[in-house]
């Protein structure tokens, strides 16, 4: 693909779609300022896990947040966000940090972090968000 960007060694981004968004029960945990906040989406499928919402690979497009950084605030960012998600890079992990493509709400494809459900027997077992008349799935269902 002509416009997708290449994979940088680090991304300066993460993208967020459930307690981490602005507004929501975690968004506190943030260590740092971000540059930038703005709408973006993945390629993914959503699940509802009750008190928090979980992705998996998939082909839906889930709405969330791109948070963009400075490169000095990414080391203590990455490790606090990895505590809160239960990122141990081993197991038993309740989330895995990977480094996503997403597209921003005016079309730029950017590399960024997030987090992706560790057990996809758990996830599977919960109520997917399935995208609403817009074309995108977003958590809560209700927004």
């Amino acid at each position: 693909m002509a416009n997708t960007p290449p994979t940088p060694a680090e991304p300066l981004a993460f993208f967020v779609y459930g307690t981490l968004k602005q507004g929501e029960c975690r968004a506190e945990f943030w260590p740092e300022p971000p540059r930038s906040i703005e709408t973006a989406y993945i390629t993914a499928e959503l699940y509802d896990l009750g008190p928090y919402p979980c992705i998996l690979p998939g082909n839906d497009r889930v709405e969330g947040e791109l948070w963009r950084f400075p490169i000095a605030a990414m080391p203590e960012t990455i490790e606090v966000l990895d505590q809160v998600e239960g990122y141990n890079q081993g197991t038993p992990d309740l989330y895995l940090r990977r480094v996503a493509l997403c597209t921003t709400s005016s079309g730029i494809p950017v590399h960024a972090y997030t987090y992706f459900y560790a057990s996809e027997s758990i996830a599977r077992s919960a109520a997917r968000i399935r995208p609403g008349s817009d074309g995108y799935a977003r958590w809560p269902a209700s927004v």
